[in-house]
């Protein structure tokens, strides 16, 4: 599982814990556990009454939650100490935590993207960390439902690559699990997958007519569709 302390000068850190120790999560989060769910990417579990006990605003806990909203969720606030987990496999029991997820958190920059009403993703820019891109999209958020109630817009926060596009060795190989699939008609966190699952995914979603599909790998390696003969 992936810690991440309500302290922003506190490190995340990868930890083993026994699945069955539930005192132990307990303890953690300091009560009884809630879980957020991170969409496909697993999972992220809290204090339940974090912010009637006063506990200290979760900033990072809180920007990932809200980025894995179906819609930008502005108005969440996960407080206290918190962890996750990877998604769920066929026995119901939680995986390793996603690279995309320990990616975010550790990203010199991220680049956001939006969609609005459904329609295309657009870039919309790139910022110092994930924390500098969530208050950039909650700002806006704010206004827009202040201006214009009911209008929601789906955003979703991408690590920039240090090396975009230099292929490296490891991401050359298809049983790295790590590559994540982005469009309209796959689950924009579709994460974990060998770089053949990711080819297959992204070229079953363009043979149902999606454009613009693609898989990427952490160091910035992409997968388009096969082009047809």
């Amino acid at each position: 599982m992936l810690t991440v302390p309500a302290d922003p000068a506190a490190p995340h850190a990868l930890t083993q814990m026994s699945p069955a120790d539930l005192r132990g999560f307990q303890t953690f989060v300091g009560g009884s556990i809630e879980r957020v769910p991170l969409a496909s990417a697993g999972s992220l579990w809290a204090n339940e009454d974090g912010l009637g006990l006063r506990l200290p605003f979760n900033e990072r806990a809180t920007a990932l939650a809200a980025f894995h909203a179906p819609r930008f969720a502005w108005d969440l606030q996960i407080a206290g100490d918190v962890y996750l987990t990877g998604p769920v496999d066929a026995d119901g029991l939680d995986t390793d935590v996603p690279d995309t997820l320990v990616a975010l958190l550790t990203a010199g920059w991220i680049r956001l993207q939006a969609r609005p009403n459904g329609g295309d993703w657009a870039d919309n820019g790139a910022y110092p960390g994930l924390l500098a891109a969530y208050t950039a999209v909650w700002e806006k958020a704010g206004l827009l439902t202040e201006y214009e109630p009911g209008k929601r817009f789906a955003v979703r926060a991408v690590p920039v690559a240090t090396a975009a596009g230099q292929p490296t060795a490891r991401s050359a190989t298809g049983g790295e699990a790590v590559w994540t699939v982005w469009g309209d008609r796959v689950d924009p966190y579709a994460v974990r997958q060998t770089r053949e699952q990711a080819q297959a995914a992204v070229d079953a979603a363009a043979t149902e007519g999606e454009d613009g599909v693609y898989a990427e790998h952490p160091d910035g390696t992409t997968l388009t569709p096969t082009p047809s003969r």
